[in-house]
């Protein structure tokens, strides 16, 4: 999970979402996404994160209902600055996010309406060296609650089951809700920011080229447009004479490939790699901005490796973890471990069976 903060980056949250074939097969589910938190003032919701056989959703019948519930802990270790300076430091960050999603169609494609809320809970938070002039050494005060609902769509343009291919498109749509208070260092919350992020997915079985049956590969690509963010200025706790009243970031932009083993129903076992980059956050006006100019924070710059397995504990209900490591980061902390739980739970719209001509 991703916790980035004006100074202060940490792994990403990610929604994900189902993968279902035909009726309800190997499933997992269509999601997204890296959040933000700030500094004594403020953040934003940047990048993506999708499980493997996400888009799987769309193969699943009109009127289906899916619940779902994500339960995270990342730890990261030493805080890289923009420069790629380690400024030491550590932090815990626990995420809970609660998710809700509903099949439909709109002009004979599937179409999927979600909505998420997630919480995060930021934990002994330090910064051995600090970040000159914003943030002081040591231990660092930090928020939690929920934040930044998600309002999404996901539209499948090619959902072939006979083929074993997949093709689909989602925006997603982060609002400027939730817990935020510029006077502590580390925020879950968002300083006012809209982010919308256009993605998308495309998986293909592989089993056609001669692999064997079950092998998939997965390919999602996005990017996120980011509001700029505005506020009182806040408290700096390094130095109380020195605040800031303006929040930007640039465009992100983020890529994941995975090759994928379907185990069997509602199951996989997928690697995978994903590369972020982009998404540099400058602080700007207040007397930061007139005595040091424009300011730069963090940024959504990282390489980092998946492993998830999801198994089916009943027909319609999935468990699923999701194990990360960060090989590379740039602009906050380098993600040593993460872990994510995910369940599941399908409300599935069985057609009802044909009259029988013969029955009176």
């Amino acid at each position: 999970m991703k916790i980035t903060s004006n100074i202060v980056r940490l792994g990403s949250i990610t929604f994900a979402a189902a993968r279902a074939r035909g009726f309800i097969a190997a499933m997992s589910l269509v999601g997204l996404a890296a959040f933000s938190s700030t500094t004594a003032s403020a953040g934003s919701v940047s990048g993506s994160d999708t499980w493997a056989a996400d888009y799987g959703l769309l193969a699943l019948p009109t009127g289906t209902a899916v619940f779902v519930e994500y339960a995270g802990y990342q730890h990261g270790a030493n805080f890289i600055d923009t420069t790629g300076t380690s400024q030491g430091g550590s932090a815990n960050i626990y995420t809970n996010i609660l998710r809700g999603a509903y099949l439909t169609n709109f002009l004979g494609h599937p179409l999927a309406l979600e909505a998420a809320l997630p919480y995060a809970s930021v934990q002994n938070a330090s910064i051995t060296n600090g970040v000159a002039p914003i943030i002081a050494p040591g231990a660092q005060t930090s928020g939690s609650g929920f934040f930044s609902p998600v309002l999404f769509i996901d539209y499948g343009l090619i959902v072939d089951n006979k083929a074993d291919r997949l093709l689909a498109v989602t925006n997603y749509v982060y609002l400027p809700a939730g817990a935020y208070n510029n006077t502590v260092t580390i925020n879950p919350g968002t300083a006012h920011q809209t982010v919308w992020v256009p993605q998308i997915g495309y998986s293909e079985g592989l089993g056609k080229f001669g692999l064997p049956k079950g092998i998939w590969f997965d390919l999602i690509a996005n990017m996120s447009f980011h509001s700029n963010g505005t506020e009182t200025p806040a408290v700096n706790p390094l130095n109380p004479a020195l605040n800031y009243a303006n929040v930007s970031q640039a465009n992100s932009y983020d890529i994941q490939g995975f090759l994928r083993y379907e185990t069997g129903p509602l199951g996989h076992i997928a690697i995978g790699i994903e590369k972020s980059w982009g998404g540099l956050q400058t602080l700007s006006g207040g007397t930061l901005g007139a005595l040091v100019g424009p300011f730069n924070t963090s940024a959504d710059n990282y390489t980092r490796a998946h492993l998830q397995i999801t198994k089916a504990v009943m027909p319609d209900l999935q468990l699923g973890i999701d194990l990360k490591h960060d090989f590379q980061t740039v602009g906050g902390y380098k993600e040593d471990f993460g872990v994510e739980f995910r369940l599941v739970k399908l409300f599935v719209n069985t057609p009802p069976p044909k009259p029988n001509m013969y029955t009176k």
